[in-house]
């Protein structure tokens, strides 16, 4: 039970369904990161073409699937579930933090595939174990004081939970964790740029 939620099968099938649809956005950025550069290797030598462009592309991709995907919930919460609240239009706030992390990462790993081949084989079971220590079947609230703290420093399970407040049931984020989140979610998107822009120079001569 979701503290908030009236307990039934509906309800539940939109929290589940809110927490995959988030899990599944981020882990598809993450795991085709380490390939992409590697995938493209015909604009590498081309010096015109902006290769730090190819990360932004697939997030963006990634961003309108999650839309698509957002939009359902959103019909279903008005017609299926409690209805909407007005906190509803902080979504694309709330989901903001969560694609400047993917966004970053992907810089990040789409850099560090081309020097280190085999790194797709360790993201893999990261991203899968990242389901699990994400609150995407289960509330963060149900875990121990001394676990919940750690949880709540994955910019995901932040996401997550506040997801379901503002859509389902019509509770607003607290801005001050927000901010945390969101500076902490820019400040690795820009170290992604940075190290995909100092690497980029070695990627010819490894390719």
């Amino acid at each position: 039970r979701w503290a908030g939620s009236d307990g039934s099968l509906g309800d539940l099938a939109l929290v589940l369904f809110i927490g995959i649809t988030l899990y599944n956005f981020l882990a598809e950025c993450l795991n085709r990161a380490p390939g992409l550069i590697l995938g493209h290797q015909n604009y590498v030598k081309n010096v015109i073409f902006p290769l730090g462009m190819l990360p932004a592309v697939m997030v963006a991709s990634a961003v309108l699937t999650l839309s698509a995907t957002l939009l359902i919930i959103l019909l279903l919460q008005a017609t299926v579930g409690s209805g909407l609240s007005w906190t509803a239009v902080l979504l694309p706030l709330i989901v903001l933090p969560l694609v400047l992390v993917a966004l970053g990462l992907s810089w990040f790993l789409s850099a560090l595939g081309v020097y280190i081949r085999d790194i797709q084989q360790l993201v893999v079971p990261l991203v899968q174990l990242l389901m699990f220590i994400s609150p995407v079947f289960y509330p963060i609230s149900h875990l121990p004081e001394s676990v919940r703290f750690w949880l709540k420093l994955n910019p995901l399970a932040w996401v997550i939970e506040q997801t379901r407040g503002i859509l389902l049931f019509g509770q607003p984020p607290p801005w001050q964790s927000y901010l945390l989140c969101l500076g902490a979610s820019l400040l690795i998107a820009l170290l992604g740029a940075y190290w995909f822009a100092r690497t980029r120079k070695g990627f010819a001569d490894v390719l």
